[in-house]
């Protein structure tokens, strides 16, 4: 897990560079409210399903920049 986590410190600072032209802070703040409300409320599918959705916003912006 170590390994991960530094690859991840080094990494993640540069994609979100790359992807910060195309956010839009007012959804990612909402898809982050969206995870926050569902952990607070324990309830497991609602946060997973927040979760994956914003993963699915990230990827999206990231293929829209080429990285991946």
């Amino acid at each position: 897990m170590v390994p991960l986590s530094a690859l991840h410190a080094i990494v993640q600072p540069r994609l979100n560079e790359a992807i910060r032209p195309l956010i839009v802070r007012d959804e990612i703040d909402a898809e982050h409210g969206a995870i926050l409300t569902a952990i607070g409320d324990r309830d497991a599918a609602a946060a997973t399903l927040a979760v994956e959705r914003h993963i699915d916003t990230l990827e999206g912006l990231y293929r829209r920049v080429g990285v991946l």
